[in-house]
């Protein structure tokens, strides 16, 4: 019952990544797309080892570009992206107004992006599972891994990638990135996009979507459950 109550016991060996993928009842159509993250992570280096994807039923018949992009957000979390910041000491300010992301990796490929700073934002609204777990959504707009999905392009940048490298990735899977830009960059206080930024970075929400004001769906990702082995 690591991953989750009921589970069929296996004798197999994972030379790699074990994902169970269930499709649940969460909250209901346009609310949590989905939820995800290790179950548990080997004992050696703290990689993951067997993770959990849970998608809601309610949402599963969205367009397929939608449920891809979800699926690959959610299998970000399976890897360690938000569960496992903390195992690692990597979220700095949980909770607080500025949480931040401290893998040195990550803060170089920010600062290449041309974020002008090598701090990582983390998001710091939402709820539980949203916030302290997800990349910035004012800061990064569109990338793949922040709390919210937006409509069109989810890109996996190389910030998400770098966050991953000594742990997941070694330095090849940098050619693994998708185009990005980072439109306007904010600072501590966060302060709005211009209108003709939050226009490009915000477009309208998917089909049948019933989103906020910025045609955002929220996400939410999964912390570890069971024991770690």
């Amino acid at each position: 019952d690591a991953c989750f109550d009921g589970q069929t016991a296996s004798r197999e060996t994972v030379d790699d990544l074990l994902i169970y993928v269930r499709v649940e009842e969460i909250d209901g159509p346009s609310g949590t797309l989905a939820r995800a993250g290790p179950c548990l992570v080997r004992a050696n280096r703290g990689l993951p080892l067997v993770g959990l994807v849970e998608v809601d039923e309610a949402d599963l018949g969205r367009d397929a570009a939608l449920v891809t992009t979800m699926l690959t957000h959610e299998i970000g979390h399976v890897l360690g992206i938000g569960t496992l910041w903390d195992r690692g000491g990597l979220l700095h300010g949980r909770d607080t107004d500025n949480p931040l992301f401290l893998g040195a990796t990550a803060k170089d490929a920010y600062a290449a992006l041309g974020g002008g700073t090598s701090l990582v934002y983390v998001e710091n609204t939402g709820g539980e599972g949203t916030k302290n777990g997800h990349w910035r959504e004012t800061t990064y707009r569109s990338e793949l891994m922040t709390g919210w999905i937006n409509a069109g392009t989810n890109a996996m940048s190389t910030l998400t990638i770098a966050s991953l490298f000594g742990a997941i990735l070694d330095p090849e899977g940098r050619r693994s990135r998708e185009p990005y830009d980072i439109v306007v960059v904010l600072g501590h206080n966060d302060e709005p996009p211009t209108a003709a930024a939050r226009r490009r970075r915000a477009p309208s929400p998917p089909p049948g979507g019933r989103c906020g004001l910025s045609g955002r769906i929220p996400r939410a990702c999964r912390p570890c459950r069971g024991p770690f082995s």
